[in-house]
């Protein structure tokens, strides 16, 4: 069903969707790349944007883009990192590491905050997630207008990339929900 006839959209919900794009930097594995779509349509968000050397098309990548092969069809496959950027107001960056002092990390809930306001502001959004082996290079996370980190255990910090793709969006969607829910929408 296309977003503009789900009659259950809250508005946070249509601007989470309108104005939010998944970016993966440098993606290595086709299964990754599937698996995101799949939590992306699970979550309702449309917009992918991916750089690294897959087509898109690998059959492990189709396979596991589950009924979201859409999503899949319609990512932008970008050369670097100045491709997927371009044109976002705000890019979010997640990593397990916060190697700086600047005051731009964030936790989860301080996510939450920041997302919201930039969301109601109108601007175009960047959720950033790096590769399965390395995650995002510090020159790639010092891009971001805020950095953050999603808690694990300290016996092993780095999450699977589509797993912290679902976890991210799930949160979001979880809290558009809930708007609906509450009668905020």
């Amino acid at each position: 069903m296309a977003i503009e006839e789900n009659q259950d959209i809250s508005p946070r919900q249509a601007g989470l969707v309108a104005q939010t794009s998944i970016l993966l930097h440098q993606v290595e594995g086709p299964i990754n790349l599937g698996s995101t779509c799949r939590a992306m349509a699970n979550t309702g968000f449309q917009k992918l944007a991916y750089s690294g050397r897959l087509s898109g098309l690998e059959s492990a990548a189709l396979r596991f883009a589950i009924h979201a092969q859409g999503i899949l069809k319609q990512a932008q496959k970008q050369p670097d990192i100045d491709g997927l950027l371009d044109g976002l107001d705000v890019v979010f960056g997640f990593s397990p590491r916060d190697p700086w002092t600047d005051g731009r990390q964030l936790d989860l809930d301080g996510f939450h905050r920041e997302y919201a306001k930039t969301l109601a502001e109108g601007k175009r959004i960047g959720l950033l997630f790096g590769n399965e082996m390395t995650g995002l290079a510090n020159a790639d996370l010092a891009r971001c207008s805020w950095r953050v980190s999603l808690p694990t255990a300290k016996t092993y910090v780095s999450m699977n990339l589509a797993q912290a793709v679902l976890v991210v969006l799930w949160e979001l969607h979880r809290a558009a929900a809930r708007e609906i829910s509450s009668g905020d929408a």
